[in-house]
């Protein structure tokens, strides 16, 4: 059998653990909550969009992208320029490799 400190410190030592289990778990529920919302959002917003009638739904479609295109012209933009990401990050590794694992291009 353990001493009986040991085993009081091991008790106090258990409830201690227990304690921060409880605390992290309430700060993660409340990041999960956070993090949801949109999610949420989203699901509502579809129900929403489920309880509209069919024709409703077939004449929103167009005027919403229409109202998309004139409010977020920069929206091609954006799109345009992501378009190079891929080929600006194997340019860039391609780069790296040949240089080494320095982020200086000069070689000697």
């Amino acid at each position: 059998m353990h001493p009986r400190e040991e085993v009081t410190a091991l008790t106090w030592r258990k409830a201690a653990l227990r304690a921060r289990i409880a605390d992290r778990r309430a700060v993660s529920a409340v990041a999960a909550q956070r993090v949801l919302q949109p999610v949420q959002r989203i699901d509502q917003g579809y129900r929403l969009w489920l309880k509209l009638p069919a024709v409703a739904r077939a004449a929103a479609v167009p005027m919403v992208l229409g109202v998309a295109q004139a409010v977020l012209p920069r929206l091609r933009t954006i799109t345009r320029l992501l378009r190079w990401v891929p080929l600006a990050t194997t340019a860039w590794r391609a780069l790296r490799s040949r240089a080494g694992t320095s982020t200086s291009f000069t070689t000697s």
